[in-house]
C-alpha cells in the first residue's frame, strides 16, 4: 500500500499495516449479498485467465468503517509467484447518493407498514367495542346514552 491507501484505509501508523489482513480488510459479506470469500476466489479465478476485473468492493478501515470503493483488479506476470495488483478508488460517495432513494424506498414502506398496524389495531378495538355495546343492548331492552336520549331496541 501506498502512503495515500494508508491513510484511506484509517491507518496513521505503518506498525499497524498488519490489521489490514485481508480477513479483516474485508467485511464478511459484499453489498451484493456474497460473501467476501466467494467473490474473491471468483474474481482471482478471472483474472488469472487474464481478464481485468473493475467491480465495487466494501472494504473495512482499520477503524471498522464500511467504505465502498472501486477496484480495478489484474494480474501482474512475475515468473517466481502470483502477483494481483489491485487499484482502489473511492466512490462511497457515488454509492451513498445511490443509495439515497432506496434507502428513502425502504423508509416510506417501513412508515406504511406502522400506519397499516395501527389502523388495523384501532380496527380491532372499535370492532370490540362494537361487540360489547351490541352485548349491551341485547342484555338490556334500553341503553341509557347520558342526559340526551335513550337508545331503544327492537328486535
Amino acid at each position: 500500500m501506498n502512503e495515500a491507501a494508508l491513510q484511506f484505509m484509517g491507518v496513521d501508523d505503518v506498525s499497524h499495516l498488519d490489521k489490514l489482513h485481508p480477513a479483516i480488510l474485508f467485511p464478511l459479506y459484499q453489498m451484493d449479498g456474497n460473501s467476501s470469500l466467494d467473490k474473491l476466489k471468483k474474481v482471482l479465478d478471472e483474472v488469472r485467465s487474464g481478464k481485468t476485473s473493475t467491480e465495487d468492493w466494501t472494504f473495512q478501515t482499520y477503524t471498522k468503517r464500511d467504505i465502498v470503493c472501486r477496484t480495478t483488479i489484474v494480474n501482474l506476470p512475475y515468473p517466481e509467484s502470483e502477483l494481483f495488483l489491485m487499484i482502489v478508488t473511492d466512490n462511497s460517495q457515488r454509492v451513498s447518493f445511490e443509495r439515497r432513494p432506496v434507502d428513502a424506498n425502504r423508509r416510506a414502506l417501513h412508515a406504511r407498514r406502522l400506519k397499516l398496524e395501527y389502523v388495523t389495531q384501532v380496527g380491532i378495538i372499535l370492532q370490540d367495542t362494537l361487540e360489547v355495546l351490541k352485548e349491551q343492548i341485547r342484555s338490556n331492552d334500553s341503553v341509557d346514552l347520558g342526559h340526551h336520549e335513550k337508545l331503544v331496541t327492537i328486535e
